[in-house]
């Protein structure tokens, strides 16, 4: 009896503490599922794209699109493509290089106001590789 009068007083901090510790857990549990945001662009008439963007806890955000009805890493799509993840939107720039013609593709997407632009510039070179033109798109 006496080891009992002994423990009685613990109980109530110890359930306080079981008490935090469950409520951290479902805090963090939460965090976890709230990273992925969705968005459609209109493209041409009846065409979509469809883009995600993922932003773990733990590691590097991705940028994700939809292709053969599965989602893809966008850099894995093509090598001439680079990708840069922001916290709400991405920019994605595809490149061609050769002596005589450059183009270059850059694509802005803005996942909080669902917003996209497309910019489009052409540079073209003679035999000197002096530029002939500089068109944007």
């Amino acid at each position: 009896m006496k080891a009992y009068q002994m423990t009685k007083h613990l109980t109530k901090p110890i359930r306080a503490i079981h008490f935090i510790f469950t409520a951290f857990l479902m805090m963090f549990g939460t965090q976890v599922n709230a990273a992925q945001t969705l968005m459609a662009c209109d493209v041409q008439r009846d065409t979509k794209f469809y883009f995600k963007l993922y932003d773990p806890l733990i590691g590097k955000s991705q940028f994700l699109v939809k292709a053969a009805r599965r989602w893809v890493v966008w850099e894995e799509m093509d090598k001439s493509r680079k990708s840069f993840v922001y916290d709400m939107g991405a920019k994605l720039v595809d490149s061609f290089d050769s002596k005589k013609m450059s183009a270059i593709r850059t694509t802005i997407l803005d996942f909080e106001f669902g917003y996209n632009q497309s910019i489009t510039r052409i540079i073209r070179r003679d035999e000197d590789e002096k530029t002939i033109f500089d068109i944007r798109l």
